[in-house]
């Protein structure tokens, strides 16, 4: 038990330690940013359970270049795997 809650403790300390640095190199840069092209689709429910998907056009959208979010910003990182938003009608 006394293990377990050890291993905790590091992860978190760990964690923590992985932010604030992240946080100041951030800062430290400059406020780094870039933007990325996200696409946009409209799901319309229809009969039967079934679901329509019209684009809705493109957008750039601002990001953050760093590890965790940023001044309300989403990492580039995470934009660039998700670059299409489902907006649900």
């Amino acid at each position: 038990m006394k293990l377990l809650r050890q291993s905790i403790f590091y992860l978190l300390l760990a964690l923590a330690a992985t932010y604030v640095l992240d946080t100041a190199t951030y800062y430290l840069r400059g406020k780094p940013g870039s933007t990325v092209q996200v696409s946009r689709l409209l799901a319309i429910p229809l009969k039967g359970g079934k679901t329509e998907y019209d684009p809705a056009g493109s957008s750039a959208v601002a990001c953050t270049s760093s590890l965790f979010p940023q001044s309300s910003a989403t990492p580039c990182w995470y934009l660039r795997r998700n670059a299409q938003e489902i907006i649900k009608y």
